[in-house]
């Protein structure tokens, strides 16, 4: 069934060249998930989906890795345990985690775009707590 998710939006394009010659001049881009339509209307659209959208575009001129930051130290092996931060994650340990449902509801859906991210040229995606953007759980191929 069709679900109309009201005013929600899709990443269709990043210019990539704007965002490289404002970085190769020194400035700091700032990009927001509010987007629009093609009749103007303003759009929400997923941030996760936007930076990762963003982090391809610049792969292709520089050596990427994109951070996602959420309430939470890490992809966590016990998610009501704060110190359980998996460091790493490998394809082989994602499915084992979701087979044992050690990963599961939102998790998903961050890591598999983790791993679109990376097969677009992305180095590594990190998802971690803006409080450690250096710690957490590094997403690898």
């Amino acid at each position: 069934k069709d679900i109309d998710w009201g005013f929600v939006g899709d990443v269709d394009e990043v210019n990539a060249d704007v965002l490289a010659l404002l970085l190769d001049n020194g400035a700091i881009p700032v990009v927001s998930p509010i987007t629009f339509s093609a009749a103007g209307d303003l759009l929400n659209t997923n941030a996760d989906s936007v930076a990762s959208a963003v982090a391809m575009g610049l792969a292709r001129k520089y050596d990427v890795e994109l951070v996602f930051t959420l309430d939470k130290a890490g992809v966590l092996l016990d998610v009501e345990d704060d110190s359980s931060v998996i460091p790493t994650i490998t394809p082989a340990l994602y499915e084992e985690l979701r087979s044992n449902e050690q990963i599961h509801s939102g998790m998903i859906p961050k890591i598999d775009n983790a791993y679109k991210t990376i097969d677009a040229g992305v180095k590594s995606v990190r998802i971690t707590s803006p409080d450690n953007l250096s710690g957490g759980t590094v997403v690898i191929r």
